[in-house]
């Protein structure tokens, strides 16, 4: 067997590990809260503009005014791609704030928070004021592109925390340069670490974090014991909790 040491399983080859039967397994429930809230924290910080207002306040300025526009959490619309355990709980953390949740869930079978509005992906986009990404590479790989980008609201963000490669690197970075969209909170890239020539590392209005949306000390913790258990009920000949492909 195979498990993997976390959730996404694009370096594995699940046809190839099927017809060597190859049981693949991962960790799927070990940092929800974590990821969710490192979504919701990359959000707040380019709504509220708290990292370019303490650039300012440390370079010797003094003037709010630097940080127009800002608008009134329950005025905006947070749209959300993905609905499983990460997507949903971000839905629970913007909820309190009042403001319209759109979610975008390709699993027609897939039930969402009943404050959350079942929308298409077209729809989404054109309508939120901050978009988080919360589906997997497998599915959506190069979904954020500049045609995309193009179509998003007038002054929205983008926050991505899910995996690099949803979001094309190079047009996120022309975007943001040429004001298609006005910021981006970005985790996760195709290539990590982050190459010191990639373009988002000269971008404006990007905050920039090193794929640490899942740490915690907690969920360190759990993914180890996870990974642990996991391999033991298949040592031990029981059920596997988190098996990937059946053959």
């Amino acid at each position: 067997m195979i498990v993997r040491y976390g959730v996404g399983v694009n370096n594995i080859d699940l046809a190839a590990a099927s017809r060597h039967h190859v049981a693949v397994c991962n960790v799927p429930d070990y940092g929800v809260q974590e990821v969710a809230g490192h979504a919701f924290a990359l959000m707040m910080s380019l709504t509220r503009k708290t990292i370019r207002m303490d650039t300012s306040v440390r370079s010797g300025e003094w003037e709010y005014a630097l940080s127009v526009p800002i608008h009134r959490f329950r005025r905006m619309s947070f749209g959300i791609v993905g609905l499983g355990r990460i997507g949903s709980c971000y839905a629970e953390m913007v909820r309190p704030f009042g403001g319209r949740i759109l979610g975008n869930e390709i699993k027609p079978e897939l039930k969402l928070p009943d404050f959350v509005e079942r929308v298409d992906f077209d729809t989404l986009v054109r309508e939120s004021d901050v978009i988080s990404i919360h589906c997997n590479l497998e599915t959506s790989e190069n979904l954020f592109n500049l045609d995309v980008m193009r179509n998003m609201k007038q002054g929205a963000y983008l926050v991505n925390v899910s995996r690099g490669g949803i979001v094309n690197e190079d047009d996120l970075a022309f975007a943001l340069n040429a004001g298609i969209i006005r910021g981006a909170g970005i985790d996760v890239t195709v290539k990590e670490p982050l190459p010191k020539d990639s373009p988002l590392r000269s971008a404006k209005n990007i905050v920039l974090t090193p794929h640490m949306a899942w740490y915690s000390e907690e969920s360190s913790s759990d993914l180890k014991t996870k990974t642990a258990e996991e391999a033991a009920r298949f040592l031990t000949g029981k059920p596997l909790l988190n098996q990937l492909n059946r053959f």
